[in-house]
């Protein structure tokens, strides 16, 4: 499903061909089997020959997004994302891998971003947890408690 979901998710003219409300079901299964025949098993076909026939192909992206999403909890998989502010040595992602394994005892995703924004240091979220521990944050919270500081005047 991961194939289907990058499909849809990445180009907008499949979206859109498959949201048209004009093009006949029959030619959207066709179109879908020349695009996924032999690439997905035949359960998944059928599962997408289905969600065709009964109009709901807008969902298709929602649809295998919570498919993988409970995929992964079932296989005890979590999904971590390492955002930085530039790319970082292929040796420091291993770590933050290993070091996740370690801690949550489980398998790891890891999907890395790169976000200039963070200035430097990095983001970790490990599904709903967040680590950050970036420039950035660090900056707003000293900006933040110098707003909030009051000064007093020895003159």
């Amino acid at each position: 499903m991961n194939l289907v979901h990058n499909l849809f998710h990445s180009f907008l003219e499949v979206r859109a061909f498959f949201s048209n409300p004009v093009i006949n079901p029959d030619q959207k299964k066709q179109t879908i089997n020349r695009l996924l025949n032999g690439r997905v098993n035949e359960l998944s076909m059928s599962f997408l020959y289905f969600v065709i026939s009964q109009k709901r192909e807008s969902f298709i992206i929602d649809i295998t997004r919570n498919f993988n999403d409970l995929y992964r909890k079932d296989l005890g998989i979590k999904t971590v994302v390492f955002t930085t502010a530039f790319p970082v040595d292929p040796q420091i992602t291993t770590d933050v891998v290993e070091t996740v394994k370690k801690n949550f005892m489980t398998e790891v995703e890891i999907k890395e971003l790169i976000n200039e924004k963070i200035i430097g240091g990095f983001v970790l979220q490990i599904e709903n947890i967040l680590y950050d521990s970036s420039a950035a944050t660090k900056l707003k919270k000293i900006r933040k408690e110098l707003v909030n500081t009051t000064f007093e005047k020895k003159f």
